[in-house]
């Protein structure tokens, strides 16, 4: 919802969505669906990465459950930082495609709450890659653990 406050737009020209009395409601709507969507695959990835057949003993739901805090970390962190890093970057040439369909003070906006969405995505990827090798990691611990033991 703070996406369409920064550009309305990207959620009206950009995904679709109408104008209009319930607008926000219609945006919040969005992003639940979009967000489930990843958390259902975020959640497959874990869950292979922690229970998969392997000779290491599989991690348990409640210290997987546990470290959850990583990819959520870096879904929030790319939001926040990918968009400052990038500053007026526009490698996917949004401002330019965008000649005449929105009024020129609307573009920049457009292309920012971009990179906030590409930043929660890739943020989210890099917190999934990081959460799978602390699990394997823990896993091999385990193993290595339960050997010597």
């Amino acid at each position: 919802m703070i996406t369409s406050s920064i550009s309305p737009s990207y959620f009206t020209l950009g995904k679709g969505l109408p104008d209009g009395d319930g607008f926000k409601l219609r945006v919040a709507m969005f992003g639940v669906q979009e967000g489930l969507s990843a958390g259902v695959i975020a959640g497959a990835v874990c869950m292979y990465a922690a229970r998969r057949k392997s000779k290491f003993s599989p991690l348990g739901f409640g210290e997987l459950l546990a470290l959850l805090w990583i990819p959520v970390t870096g879904a929030a962190a790319g939001a926040l930082l990918l968009p400052l890093a990038a500053g007026g970057a526009d490698p996917a040439g949004l401002a330019s495609n965008m000649d005449g369909a929105l009024p020129p003070a609307q573009v920049i906006p457009f292309v920012r709450v971009w990179w906030i969405h590409t930043g929660l995505y890739g943020g989210l990827l890099a917190g999934l890659l990081c959460l799978t090798g602390v699990v394997v990691r823990r896993r091999r611990a385990g193993a290595k653990t339960a050997a010597g033991a």
